[in-house]
């Protein structure tokens, strides 16, 4: 999450992937196939621009 703010803060041109748990809201590596929190395999990802 503190990725995610510091950078809509420090805006660039380059694009920000975000990928979270959408069962709990940890923030997931893109290594990560899983949470590592609950272990749920259902991984959001958000581009943001």
């Amino acid at each position: 999450m503190k990725e995610l703010f510091k950078s809509l803060l420090f805006r660039t041109s380059e694009s920000t992937v975000v990928r979270e748990c959408r069962r709990c809201g940890t923030e997931v590596s893109a290594s990560d196939t899983c949470c590592p929190q609950c272990e749920a395999d259902t991984i959001s990802e958000y581009k943001i621009k």
